[in-house]
């Protein structure tokens, strides 16, 4: 029943090393994918999927109607309950589409009141990022939920993005809330060596799981076969 996260920056294997353990995990699953590239990905691996993703008749990405989707997917998963296996790929565009979704409302009642329309959002307007966290919280919340109480595995990845300290880039993070890091069961980052080895580092395990090393190679039994030798995702009966 783990909740799982999973980061790394572009390229470096999120999406394949999850649609393997889709397909070879032999669970009842479901993938939600929010990049159009990665369609021809899931249709050679045969892995059941959603494409979320909405665009409008222009090609632009739709954040309002993006969002509903993925809320409709995710309200339609936990209604009808037969998987045991869900992954969400990838969390970080919640957010981006979120904060496209609450500037399109706020220049509604911009324009009601005769203000311009505004096209970004200020670092200092903090009602609107809380609002914005509370909507992602809001989507995500059910379907962990729904994993908690119906012991089922729940696979999410994130992005990276700068991170600043007094306006300063030091270094990078995790580009998700807090409250998943804190909530979710694993976290563990996939990334390459300068000779292109593919890593995995496990920065958050359970108490319950098999005690391995922390930063190993993600070899030939992959991401999957590392998740399994932890217990952390068992085959399927």
């Amino acid at each position: 029943m783990p909740l799982i996260l999973t980061y790394g920056e572009a390229g470096n294997g999120k999406s394949t090393q999850h649609a393997a353990v889709a397909k070879y995990s032999g669970k009842r699953s479901i993938y939600l994918c929010m990049e159009v590239k990665d369609d021809k990905l899931l249709q050679w691996m045969n892995v059941p999927y959603a494409q979320i993703i909405q665009y409008n008749d222009m090609y632009e990405e739709d954040g309002i109607a993006t969002l509903t989707c993925l809320e409709s997917e995710i309200r339609k998963i936990i209604r009808d309950n037969q998987y045991d296996l869900v992954i969400l790929d990838g969390i970080s565009d919640i957010r981006k589409f979120a904060q496209k979704e609450w500037i399109f409302r706020d220049n509604l009642i911009r324009a009601k009141d005769g203000k311009g329309p505004r096209s970004g959002i200020s670092g200092e307007n903090k009602g609107a990022w809380a609002a914005i966290n509370q909507r992602v919280m809001g989507i995500l919340e059910p379907l962990i939920n729904w994993s908690n109480i119906k012991k089922t595995t729940v696979m999410f990845t994130a992005q990276m993005k700068d991170s600043y300290m007094n306006d300063q880039k030091v270094g990078r993070q995790i580009a998700a809330g807090d409250w998943i890091e804190f909530d979710v069961d694993v976290k563990c980052k996939l990334y390459r060596t300068e000779d292109g080895t593919y890593m995995a580092h496990f920065t958050k395990v359970p108490g319950w799981a098999t005690v391995l090393d922390e930063d190993v190679v993600v070899a030939k039994e992959g991401y999957y076969g590392l998740l399994l030798a932890r217990g952390i995702i068992t085959v399927a009966s």
